[in-house]
């Protein structure tokens, strides 16, 4: 397989690759100069097996696999997953959210501070990861008990805080947390950002249009977000079309057969 074949089987990003290439393919350059070997092996990758081109298939958990999930995961982390999968916030935007943030009122999460590797409280990504995203009133309603349940409770107070009130680390949320409920419910391997993909793939199935995506997730443009699921907007739209079509062609069959009211039921209304 080779090593590229190795990292890439590891689940590496394609920058923590190239991270690794760039300074062996300095090194071995400086020994060509120095005619202790012949070719830098890093120039003779093909195009395909470089990370750049890397281009990992997107997963995306349907119903039954969130509620495993939940069910998997240890009950202290139970509202913080449900979270991560409801509102697609980033790993380091959910780990920095304070009661603050919480509109339960408005029905919200405030994104306006993330944590950096060192746990260091830090402005978003970019400036289009400073947004307002939509909370569920089911996701309200497990917050709510979160607060209740927690000692650390007041405004300043991280949502999601170690026993003295610190925020967690991503790497102890990824073993103590993520990693046992995907394990244990039987779900292949996930990464956190399959977690966002999840999240947008459930605006998109809900009929939300690529601009209200975009800002949900913090891209940069509507560009970003097609980019990355442009299949999945294909697929909404190709459904809502084969719905108004079928209900054109043979609502009325539909209804002459009395199998449900003469009442016209919008198409929209008609599930998948």
């Amino acid at each position: 397989m080779g090593l590229i074949g190795e990292l890439r089987e590891k689940g590496l990003a394609g920058g923590s690759v190239r991270s690794m290439l760039t300074p062996l393919s300095r090194l071995f350059s400086h020994a060509v100069r120095r005619d202790l070997i012949a070719v830098n092996p890093i120039s003779k990758l093909d195009r395909t097996e470089r990370p750049g081109s890397w281009m990992r298939e997107q997963r995306v958990l349907n119903r039954d696999e969130i509620g495993r999930l939940l069910d998997a995961a240890p009950p202290q982390y139970r509202t913080l997953l449900a979270t991560a999968v409801l509102s697609g916030l980033r790993q380091s935007e959910l780990l920095a959210l304070r009661w603050r943030d919480i509109d339960f009122a408005e029905q919200q999460i405030h994104v306006r501070r993330a944590l950096d590797r060192k746990g260091r409280d830090v402005p978003p990504k970019t400036r289009h990861s400073v947004r307002d995203v939509v909370l569920m009133p089911g996701l309200a309603e497990a917050l709510q008990r979160h607060r209740e349940q927690s000692r650390f409770n007041e405004p300043d107070d991280f949502v999601f805080a170690s026993r003295v009130g610190t925020p967690l680390h991503r790497r102890n949320v990824w073993r103590q947390a993520f990693e046992p409920a995907f394990t244990k419910a039987g779900i292949e391997r996930l990464r956190w950002h399959d977690l966002r993909h999840t999240f947008a793939s459930l605006l998109i199935g809900g009929g939300a249009n690529v601009v209200f995506v975009s800002r949900q997730l913090g891209h940069g443009t509507s560009d970003v977000t097609l980019r990355v699921y442009a299949h999945l907007f294909d697929h909404a739209e190709q459904a809502r079309r084969t719905r108004e079509v079928l209900e054109e062609m043979f609502g009325g069959v539909v209804v002459s057969a009395g199998l449900r009211p003469h009442k016209q039921i919008p198409a929209s209304a008609i599930g998948e």
